[in-house]
């Protein structure tokens, strides 16, 4: 009886590492597909607002985040502004502004060219605190080349609610984004 319960939970075992592997490729292959399908979407649009609008339209539905939004810096103020965001009010969009390297974490960002993964918001210390809800925040830069022209940024409602891997899949999707933009600039010009 003993040998047969051991064989038995050494499949249950297997079975269990096994649905987990097929869970972790099967998301996987879900941002994979997500970051193919915004790059080929957005490598086509040259109107920046349609672009701007997509980009967040396909990254929200993607990944669900509560807060998101991309900002663009405006180099003769020195600060970054709301380009298009989901899950904000139109007046915070207008109103709040950051100035470079001086406020809140997309204000970092943009002055270090570098992601930050912020998991308790509350111990933060440079964090600007706008939604109560919000426990965890990631910011990628977007960049051309070495220069910074705007952020990515996305909030959630718990602590720890980002990992590495978030990290690496909006850098990966901060690229392509760049380029974008670059390129509907280019036409517009």
């Amino acid at each position: 009886d003993q040998r047969l319960l051991e064989i038995l939970a050494s499949q249950t075992a297997i079975a269990i590492e096994n649905a987990r592997l097929y869970e972790s490729v099967e998301k996987s292959l879900k941002e994979f597909s997500l970051i193919q399908d915004v790059g080929n979407s957005i490598l086509s649009i040259l109107d920046i607002d349609k672009l701007l609008s997509e980009i967040i339209d396909k990254i929200k539905e993607a990944f669900r985040y509560n807060l998101l939004s991309l900002l663009l810096i405006d180099e003769n103020k020195n600060e970054l502004y709301f380009a298009t965001a989901s899950g904000y009010s139109k007046e915070v969009m207008e109103n709040l502004k950051f100035k470079i390297g001086e406020e809140g974490i997309v204000g970092r960002v943009a002055k270090e060219g570098k992601p930050q993964l912020i998991d308790d918001v509350t111990k933060c210390p440079y964090y600007i605190g706008g939604f109560e809800t919000t426990k965890s925040e990631i910011a990628v830069p977007l960049k051309i080349k070495d220069k910074v022209i705007g952020v990515l940024d996305a909030q959630k409602e718990i602590v720890n609610g980002f990992s590495e891997r978030d990290v690496g899949i909006l850098s990966n999707l901060a690229i392509q984004i760049s380029i974008a933009i670059e390129n509907a600039k280019l036409f517009t010009e």
